[in-house]
C-alpha cells in the first residue's frame, strides 16, 4: 500500500488556507494548514512533506526568514518550497525567493489547475525520491546481511581448518629406525590435500598422501572423510588391517587403493576423484612396499648416490579407474641415511609468471641440494624454492610428507 503524501499549506488568512485546500484536496493526499512560519516549522519537525506552499507576506516570521530556516535545518532541507503571493513581482523580490530557498512561485489570485499541475509535479518527484530512498535501504540492508554472512562463513571456514588440521599427524611417529617430516600450506583456507603415518602392528608404518580433485570446501570434505576412514582401527572397517581367526594382517598397498576406489567410484554430479601415494614400511629391514593411483612418484635421496625419481608404475586415480583395472606395487629398500619424499601435484605443476611448470626435475634437484639439511629443513627449503617460482600465486596445494630411514 502506497504512503500517502503530505502537503504544508503555510498563510497567515485561514480564508486563504481553505481556498489551497479545497483546490488540492485529493483522496491520497494529506493537507495540513499553518498560520504561521514558527506553526510551519515545528509541523516539518513532526511530519514528512512531498511540498509546501508559503505565503510570502506574514505578520512577524515572513516566507523568506520561515524558508531561510527550513534550509539550515537537515530535515527540512531538501524540502521543496513554492512561494504563494499577491505582490513583490519585481525581479529583485523574486531573486529574494529563490534565494531563500523556493523553487516556484504562485502568483494570487490563483489558478487552481496551475495550483495542481505544479502540485502533482512535485509529488511525482517526491514519490521518485522515496522509491530511491527505499531501495537505498534495501540496499544497504542485503549489504548488511551479505557482511554478516560473509563474517559467519569466514569464522565457519577457519573453524573447518582447525578441524583438518586435527587430523594431520600431531607429533612425527619418529623411532630409532626412521624419522619424518612433513608440511601442508593450502591455497584457500581448506585444502584437498591430506596425509598420515599409521601405526600397523609394532614393526610396519602406514604413509600415505592424497590429493583430492579441486579446491575448497567440496574437496576438504572428501579429504577428512578419507582420513578418518583410511584410520579406521582393525575390526572397524580398516582398510589397512585385515583380521582373520590367527590375528591381524597388513593389507598389501595395491589391495588398499583398490578398496578405497571400489568405496569411492566417481560420482557423476560432482566429478570428484583423488590421486594417492601409500605404502607399508617396515622398520626393521627398511622395506618400503608402495603403490600409485595416478599420484607423482616419490623422490628418493640416498645416502650414497644422486637424488632420484622412484619408478612406479601408476594406476588410475581413484574414482577414475574402468572395470578390471589394477594397481602395481613395488619395493624399495631404504638404507641407513636415505631419504624419500612424498609430495602433491601442485609442486611439479606450479607456474611461474610466464605460465612455466616447475616439474619433477627441478624437485629433484632441490631434494639433492638439501640433502644436508635437517629433514624438516629440508621440506621449507623446497617449498620455499616453490613459493618464490610462483612469486606467491600458489593456486594449488602443496603437501610433502618425507622419512629419514636412521
Amino acid at each position: 500500500m502506497e504512503e500517502m503524501e503530505h502537503i504544508l499549506l503555510v498563510d497567515d488568512r485561514p480564508e486563504n488556507l481553505i481556498a489551497l485546500e479545497a483546490v488540492l484536496a485529493a483522496p491520497d493526499l494529506k493537507l495540513v494548514k499553518a498560520g504561521s512560519g514558527e506553526e510551519a516549522l515545528a509541523a516539518m519537525l513532526e511530519q514528512e512533506f512531498a511540498l509546501v506552499l508559503l505565503d510570502v507576506q506574514m505578520p512577524g516570521m515572513d516566507g523568506f526568514e520561515t524558508a531561510q530556516l527550513m534550509r539550515s535545518t537537515e530535515k527540512t532541507r531538501y524540502v521543496p518550497i513554492i512561494f504563494v503571493t499577491a505582490i513583490d513581482k519585481e525581479e529583485h523580490f523574486v531573486f529574494q525567493g529563490y534565494e531563500s530557498g523556493a523553487v516556484d512561485y504562485l502568483f494570487k489570485p490563483l489558478d487552481p489547475d496551475i495550483v495542481r499541475s505544479k502540485a502533482r509535479v512535485f509529488r511525482d518527484l517526491y514519490r521518485q525520491r522515496r522509491k530511491i530512498e527505499r531501495q537505498a535501504e534495501e540496499i544497504q540492508r542485503a549489504h548488511t546481511e551479505v557482511e554478516r554472512a560473509f563474517r559467519q562463513t569466514k569464522e565457519d571456514l577457519r573453524v573447518a581448518a582447525l578441524v583438518q588440521r586435527s587430523l594431520l599427524p600431531a607429533k612425527s611417529p619418529d623411532t630409532s629406525d626412521a624419522t619424518f617430516a612433513w608440511k601442508l600450506l593450502p591455497c584457500d583456507e581448506l585444502a584437498g590435500d591430506i596425509f598420515d603415518v599409521i601405526p600397523l602392528g609394532e614393526h610396519h608404518l602406514g604413509v600415505y598422501l592424497l590429493d583430492v580433485s579441486g579446491h575448497g570446501v567440496q574437496a576438504a570434505l572428501l579429504s577428512c572423510a578419507l582420513s578418518t576412514l583410511i584410520r579406521a582401527a582393525p575390526g572397524s572397517g580398516s582398510l589397512l588391517m585385515e583380521s582373520n581367526g590367527e590375528g591381524d594382517r597388513i593389507v598389501a598397498p595395491n589391495n588398499v587403493l583398490r578398496l578405497l576406489d571400489q568405496r569411492f567410484p566417481q560420482d557423476m554430479q560432482t566429478c570428484q576423484y583423488f590421486t594417492m601415494i601409500y605404502g607399508v614400511l617396515d622398520l626393521r629391514s627398511g622395506e618400503f612396499r608402495i603403490a600409485l593411483a595416478g599420484h607423482p612418484p616419490p623422490i628418493l635421496v640416498p645416502a650414497q648416490g644422486h637424488a632420484t625419481l622412484v619408478e612406479l608404475q601408476p594406476g588410475p586415480g581413484i574414482g577414475l579407474a574402468s572395470p578390471g583395472s589394477e594397481w602395481s606395487e613395488a619395493t624399495l629398500t631404504l638404507q641407513s641415511g636415505d631419504r624419500l619424499y612424498f609430495y602433491s601435484d601442485g609442486l611439479p605443476e606450479a607456474m611461474d609468471a610466464e605460465r612455466e611448470e616447475f616439474e619433477e626435475e627441478r624437485l629433484v634437484a632441490l631434494a639433492e641440494a638439501c640433502r644436508e639439511r635437517p629433514l624438516g629443513g629440508s621440506i621449507e627449503f623446497i617449498l620455499e624454492a616453490i613459493t618464490t617460482w610462483t612469486e606467491g600465486n600458489v593456486r594449488d596445494d602443496l603437501s610433502i610428507l618425507a622419512v629419514h630411514r636412521t
